[in-house]
């Protein structure tokens, strides 16, 4: 079974190369194209794309590891 990412990166109300954030991914689901002020609430913003993917990826790893072992 794959694990279900609790974080998502998209393209946040901008046009720059700095203009990416995290989400959460719930807050965005069913969104494929970048976010507008007011559209989520980004939990991080003001990154570059691989500096957003390797955040994402830090944070969605961190998430997975503090899940509580099902015993």
């Amino acid at each position: 079974m794959p694990k279900a990412k609790k974080y998502t990166t998209r393209k946040y109300d901008g046009g720059d190369a700095y203009t990416w954030a995290i989400f959460r991914s719930a807050d965005v689901k069913g969104t494929k194209d970048f976010i507008c002020y007011g559209q989520a609430r980004p939990v991080s913003t003001g990154m570059n794309q691989s500096e957003a993917r390797h955040q994402c990826d830090k944070m969605n790893r961190a998430a997975e590891e503090a899940k509580p072992a099902i015993k």
